[in-house]
């Protein structure tokens, strides 16, 4: 089976006609609510859609859709679904009643033939087509492709295809465009394949017109190794198929060799015959075809081993790539911001810091881990006075003389929801080296709310990290936020409180995703190089199947590129436990 065969692109219909499509490998693909299946709805803005409503199988050179039940609707190129059909070049399937319409290409390579452009970013997990032959790249959320990249600009360059060939025009971007260790202030031709550092070379984007020259060594590895592997399964048919030839044309031999030594002796000696002659045939072909191949097992079992291993990582890395589909899509909605606004009163009820009835806002980020409304955050989030810095350590100070930290505000916003007040009293804390943290919030008022799913098995060091959160809090969220809504709160908003709310209202609050591999596990503590930084303490770090492995708290400061998380059982110590 081809690899680039199996590819199906898939999009939700909306207004713009050149929205991109996610691309999928694989022979099977489940749609539904469910974050198991390979394309999860937001259940929130989709609850006509069951939670594995199709399937789609590729099956007999092509891509099959069936219903998964009949109590999940759908219809198929406006037609009831109510068996397997054959996805044609384009179709459509609508999943329940005045449910979402799915555009699905069933032959990407064909659309590829004549126009579009397939593009992975190092943000996003997932390859993208995009059925036009111009792409902008950049931070300004109208562009084509947003990238969420600290070092591109709002408008930083566009890609472009001609026929068969591609162009990268740089667009005045602050921090330039490198390709193949160039920086292209102007414009330059591109292969298929050519990765763009965007601004950083760390920070990169990959375009192409072939999947294949997009894909990872290790997806590269895996694809030769398959193809060696049918290589080996036919050279054993035929060794096989050439055995048995061989039989048939000694077994003749032997029949007249017996007759002639018959004939020459006057009578058959009673130890010839022609199975006994065959045999010996045989084995002196097997001995031969032995010694061929015996020098070569000693390679061929090395070769077969490291198939297994790389078909068993290429399924980690496709189970990752759904899970940040399914982090981007619905779990990210269970991720909030959290602003803290608190000070510090003497026994006489005198504020002693900041300064006199003044005080001091923070941010960070926390994650919703039961129905019941509990946060797990940081310890240093949800009590600020607690981090590990000079400051705190001075407020610490005075609170062992006395002082006593009060709260101004202190509140979580989730993705399209507005800001909640978070009462502090119902914040709990762990007392040992471990920085976690629990608020509670009122079960109604996280209704709707993703609950994030909490690993209970261990993992090894090579699994994806995924990092979501908030980091620089409302800073980052105004340089994604739209124009119009930044002007909007420049003009109108005064307090750090009024701009959260503006942004929530507008939908401008939502966690930035990041992507990296787990460097080391300890019993106390994870190491990862998803990057993140201050305002993304608390936020949760997922691993390659969906599932919260542990609780980000810190950086090394002096290798910039690992962050730190404490495993998630040490959080669980905190939430109820299950009778």
């Amino acid at each position: 089976m081809s690899t680039t065969n199996s590819l199906l692109a898939i999009r939700i219909r909306g207004s713009e006609p050149n929205a991109p499509y996610t691309v999928l490998s694989g022979i099977e693909v489940r749609i539904g609510r469910s974050i198991e299946c390979a394309l999860s709805l937001d259940p929130g803005a989709f609850p006509m859609v069951s939670r594995e409503h199709v399937v789609l199988r590729f099956q007999d050179g092509g891509w099959w859709v069936e219903p998964v039940s009949e109590a999940a609707p759908a219809w198929f190129d406006k037609a009831p679904l109510d068996a397997p059909k054959r996805i044609s070049r384009r179709s459509s399937v609508r999943l329940g009643a005045g449910g979402p319409v799915l555009e699905i290409l069933g032959d990407l390579m064909r659309e590829l033939d004549e126009s579009g452009l397939l593009v992975r970013s190092k943000d996003r997990a997932e390859l993208i087509y995009f059925p036009t032959d111009r792409v902008s790249i950049g931070r300004d959320p109208q562009a084509d492709l947003t990238v969420r990249f600290e070092s591109a600009s709002r408008h930083h360059a566009h890609v472009v295809r001609t026929g068969r060939r591609l162009a990268l025009h740089d667009d005045g971007s602050t921090n330039g465009t490198t390709v193949r260790g160039a920086v292209v202030r102007g414009s330059s031709q591109l292969r298929s394949g050519d990765t763009l550092g965007i601004g950083v070379a760390e920070d990169h984007v990959r375009v192409g017109l072939d999947p294949l020259d997009l894909a990872t060594l290790q997806e590269r590895f895996t694809a030769r190794a398959k193809r060696s592997s049918v290589h080996l399964s036919r050279l054993s048919a035929r060794l096989a198929a050439t055995c048995k030839s061989f039989w048939l044309w000694l077994k003749p031999l032997a029949d007249r060799f017996a007759v002639k030594v018959r004939h020459h002796w006057g009578s058959r000696p009673p130890w010839l015959t022609a199975r006994r002659v065959g045999l010996v045939g045989a084995g002196l072909l097997a001995l031969i075809i032995l010694a061929v191949f015996s020098t070569g097992k000693d390679e061929f079992e090395e070769l077969r081993r490291v198939q297994e291993e790389q078909a068993a990582r290429l399924e980690r890395i496709d189970r990752a790539g759904s899970a940040v589909h399914r982090i981007k899509s619905t779990l990210a909605g269970g991720v909030c911001l959290i602003h803290g606004r608190f000070r510090l009163r003497d026994r006489g009820g005198r504020v002693v810091w900041p300064s006199a009835e003044d005080a001091v806002d923070y941010f960070g980020s926390g994650f919703l881990a039961t129905p019941e409304g509990h946060i797990v955050s940081n310890r240093h989030v949800l009590f600020p006075w607690t981090a590990n810095d000079e400051s705190a350590r001075a407020i610490s100070r005075l609170i062992d003389r006395g002082a006593r930290p009060e709260f101004v505000e202190l509140t979580v916003t989730f993705p399209g929801r507005s800001p909640v007040a978070l009462p502090p009293e119902n914040n709990v804390r762990r007392h040992d080296e471990f920085d976690v943290a629990v608020g509670k919030l009122a079960p109604a008022a996280v209704e709707g709310v993703p609950v994030l799913p909490l690993a209970r098995d261990g993992l090894s060091d090579d699994q994806k990290a995924i990092v979501a959160g908030y980091p620089t809090g409302i800073e980052s969220l105004l340089m994604r936020a739209s124009p119009r809504v930044v002007d909007s709160i420049r003009s109108q908003s005064n307090s750090v409180k009024d701009i959260i709310a503006r942004l929530a209202a507008a939908g401008e609050v939502q966690p930035l995703i990041t992507e990296g591999i787990v460097n080391d596990v300890k019993e106390h503590v994870i190491s990862y190089d998803a990057s993140t930084t201050h305002g993304g303490s608390g936020g949760p770090v997922f691993c390659g199947d969906g599932t919260v492995i542990a609780v980000n708290f810190a950086g090394h400061h002096e290798f910039g590129g690992t962050n730190l998380g404490v495993p998630i059982r040490f959080a669980q110590e905190l939430l109820p436990q299950p009778k």
